[in-house]
């Protein structure tokens, strides 16, 4: 008898746990499997749009970063200008009283990481700078354009700059000679104490003017 109550008792309770979840989805409730699905879906919703907004922050950071880069010490953004890719760098100008007033923008070409130009030398500025050139270099305007960056980057930093024909190397380093010649291959080759010879192959020019104008960032960056 005893044995046949606690069944009878046993199937009450499983009638009335049956009778509550019932009743709980009648009424729409969520039951205690129910909601710990929920939770977990919850959980790994905001898991998921963590990870969408660390992915985000990175690629940000990534983008930004290849925007810009430094290059013997001295910052370079990269600009776009349509189909154009410049390399552009600052140079702080100070008055006589030692205090920055301004900064001067120069736009390179080339990447000044990729230059394949060598620099046998080490270079001196002076306040007077020559430049001349042995052939016309046109190259569809590239020569146009080197000679008047060079021009403007030591006018920028105070020097006279003045084209002499028949002005050479100054044995006595009292001013900077700049001199544009064909060569075999596009290097910068030091031939007094402020004298340089701008190599120039296949129209180069604008490699081995940039090259020369990266190397005197760096001397004033120093």
């Amino acid at each position: 008898m005893e044995s046949e109550k606690n069944k009878k008792s046993e199937d009450e309770n499983n009638k009335e746990i049956s009778a509550e979840e019932m009743l709980n989805e009648i009424e729409g409730k969520p039951g205690k499997t129910q909601m710990e699905q929920e939770r977990k879906q919850l959980r790994n919703v905001l898991l998921g749009i963590g990870i969408f907004v660390i992915l985000i922050v990175l690629a940000v950071f990534f983008i930004n970063s290849i925007k810009s880069f430094e290059y013997k010490e001295i910052k370079f953004n990269i600009v776009r200008e349509g189909n154009l890719i410049f390399y552009n760098t600052k140079i702080a100008l100070f008055n006589e009283k030692g205090e920055q007033y301004m900064n001067y923008n120069f736009f390179l070409r080339n990447d000044p990481r990729k230059l394949n130009v060598d620099f046998n030398g080490e270079l001196e500025l002076k306040k007077l700078v020559l430049i001349n050139s042995e052939e016309e270099f046109n190259c569809d305007g590239d020569g146009i354009i080197a000679v008047a960056n060079l021009r403007q980057l030591y006018d920028v930093l105070g020097a006279k700059v003045i084209k002499d024909e028949n002005a050479t190397c100054d044995s006595e380093g009292r001013y900077m000679y700049i001199n544009l010649k064909e060569g075999e291959e596009t290097k910068i080759e030091q031939t007094g104490t402020a004298c340089y010879d701008i190599l120039i192959n296949n129209c180069e020019i604008l490699e081995g003017t940039e090259k020369f104008m990266v190397e005197t960032f760096a001397k004033i960056n120093e």
